[in-house]
């Protein structure tokens, strides 16, 4: 036993056990509504020595009881402490080495804490309460359908919608001060638990409401639970049985794959309440990754979506290009690391023209070389949603090889210098982007850069007459020779509203400068820049030869260069400053009239509204 002497004003000295004493004796009414007490006398019955950090946390809305190691056990200790308490929300057990069994016992006692003492409903309560959710099922499909008619706005079926969630949630809400002990807990953060398939089963009971009396989650966390595909299903299945509180559900590094996707797919067709869904690192192929995308295409609820680290490949991301043509509700999409190639960035460009919602594109690590951010920047010239496009270590990647060579057509299609003979098969998502790129500068031009066309063994006078991009075909093989010689060349000089999304890209502190510099030569052949917003991304450049190229480059683009070229060399150190008159050699003591110092006479500036 240990002793502390506190001073005279607290007596003598003080034993531990007795200053513990007298903590439980001056907050016993707090125990009894936090569960402490009731931990303290089961670690006894159980022969466990009481964790002080389980024992501080269950004093807070945010019960963190991470890496305690409770096993099974402890699992059974902590579970009782939990259905006396009223005050946890959000409750994290993650690195326990919880499996199906012990999570059996947590769920009892959560399922207490909520008034739901009797466990999952039996058969026959179950059966009565899966009709009455059968008809909120058919509202929703209801609502996806009349989503799709054009005199009913998404925006309109949107505000219904959030309407109807803040209403269910205000009723949940009432019924759990009225029926449970504790109505707060909401969030349930699971990662790195084995779980496996017995505990995605069980977990899928709490989430269908044909199984309990109440829902009560809104957040649930499965990270590294060693969920298989089946249980991704059992999951999906049970958040279509009229679950709308759920709103956010993690299940990075597990092992699902197709047949979850799938389930999801059929779950967004209803337009689910789910806003958030993390499917990173598991084994959702092309076939998974086109259920997900037609799912999606009536779905105006989900806002974040994270693919990145699944082999969906070029072929899936073309599918989620396609998706985002017409999805209205998608603000975040994560597809890192999905092996997409510059083809599929086509199929994606072309969908960012239509899309006005998603705000956050991630494509990092994934070999779209030079090309494939090509056609995406030009491409974020006609969006005004997008905040940040990530393309780090995409761009200096060379480009994956194609075993199609259909597919080659799209990767080394250059919009830059697009002069070619063309067989495109509209039917091929890439191929069709292609396509609709080459109709697009048709028409911008005054002249038929679209020449010789034949749309399978029709012939076509020309691309303006026949309605094209808008009435383009859908299928069928088209021909066509493209010249652009001597049409002239429009250069748009970049706007803050551009620069806006291009900043983020050039300030991450991952990206290194030579993808840093390869980002810069893409953007600059197609832009004017002014020497300010020149300074705004060369400060995020280190010192070295990429920053000194990058601002050759940009110099050579610059149409204040006369007036405000101390903006630039304000950003450069003395060497660098040095390397750069030796870079632009004579130039340095010339100043261009025409900013690009290039004699086209035919050039034009359009400034971009």
């Amino acid at each position: 036993m240990t002793k502390i002497r506190l001073g005279k004003k607290f007596g003598d000295v003080w034993s531990t056990e007795d200053i513990h004493a007298l903590w439980l004796s001056e907050n016993h009414s707090r125990n009894v509504h936090q569960g402490t007490g009731v931990y303290n006398t089961k670690c006894k019955e159980l022969g466990l020595t009481v964790n002080t950090k389980v024992l501080q946390n269950l004093l807070h809305a945010h019960c963190d009881l991470s890496g305690c190691d409770l096993g099974r056990k402890g699992s059974q200790a902590v579970a009782s402490a939990i259905s006396s308490n009223m005050v946890i929300s959000t409750l994290d057990i993650s690195k326990n080495q919880i499996d199906g069994k012990s999570l059996g016992v947590l769920v009892r006692g959560i399922l207490t804490s909520i008034g739901h003492a009797g466990g999952f409903l039996a058969d026959g309560e179950k059966q009565k309460i899966k009709e009455v959710k059968v008809v909120s099922k058919s509202k929703w499909k209801k609502l996806a359908e009349v989503s799709t008619k054009p005199a009913v706005g998404f925006e309109k079926l949107n505000a219904a919608m959030n309407k109807l969630n803040d209403v269910s949630a205000r009723i949940k809400a009432s019924q759990a001060q009225k029926t449970g002990l504790n109505g707060n807990l909401h969030d349930l953060i699971l990662a790195e638990n084995p779980l496996g398939f017995p505990g995605a089963l069980l977990l899928s009971n709490c989430l269908n409401p044909a199984r309990i009396r109440r829902e009560f989650l809104t957040t649930l966390d499965l990270t590294k639970c060693n969920i298989p595909d089946q249980g991704g299903k059992v999951l999906a299945e049970a958040l279509g049985e009229g679950n709308i509180l759920l709103n956010t559900l993690k299940l990075p590094h597990n092992m699902i794959g197709d047949g979850t996707a799938k389930a999801f797919a059929r779950l967004f067709e209803f337009n689910h309440t789910l806003l958030h869904l993390d499917l990173s690192w598991n084994l959702i192929k092309q076939d998974g990754a086109r259920a997900l995308a037609r799912g999606l295409q009536s779905n105006a609820t989900l806002q974040q979506l994270n693919l990145a680290w699944n082999g969906i490949e070029s072929k899936g991301v073309m599918f989620m290009g396609e998706m985002l043509q017409v999805n209205l509700g998608l603000k975040h999409l994560d597809m890192s690391s999905t092996r997409a190639g510059p083809d599929s960035c086509l199929v994606i460009a072309e969908g960012l023209k239509m899309n006005n919602v998603l705000e956050v594109l991630l494509l990092d690590n994934n070999p779209v070389g030079e090309g494939g951010a090509r056609h995406l920047m030009l491409a974020m010239g006609c969006n005004a949603s997008i905040k940040y496009l990530g393309l780090q270590s995409s761009i200096t990647a060379n480009a994956s090889p194609q075993s199609d060579s259909q597919l080659n057509i799209a990767s080394n299609f250059d919009i830059s210098s697009p002069d070619n003979h063309y067989v495109l098969n509209l039917s091929v998502p890439a191929e069709r982007a292609v396509a609709l790129q080459l109709c697009q500068m048709d028409q911008r031009s005054s002249s038929n850069l679209m020449r010789n066309i034949k749309h399978g063994d029709t012939s076509v006078e020309s691309a303006k007459k026949a309605g094209w991009p808008d009435r383009l075909p859908d299928s069928g093989r088209l021909v066509a020779d493209f010249v652009t010689t001597m049409d002239p060349v429009h250069i748009k000089v970049f706007t803050e509203k551009q620069l806006l999304p291009l900043l983020p890209q050039f300030s991450k502190k991952m990206m290194l400068d030579t993808d840093k510099l390869g980002l810069t030569s893409m953007v600059c052949p197609h832009y004017y820049f002014k020497c300010d917003q020149i300074a705004k991304i060369l400060v995020n450049f280190g010192m070295g030869d990429a920053k000194v190229f990058a601002a050759a480059a940009f110099m050579s683009r610059a149409v204040d260069v006369e007036e405000n070229k101390k903006m630039i060399y304000d950003c450069l150190s003395d060497r660098d400053l040095h390397q750069l008159s030796r870079e632009l050699g004579f130039y340095k003591h010339f100043t261009p009239h025409n900013p690009t110092g290039m004699l086209d006479d035919f050039l034009s500036i359009v400034s971009l509204n």
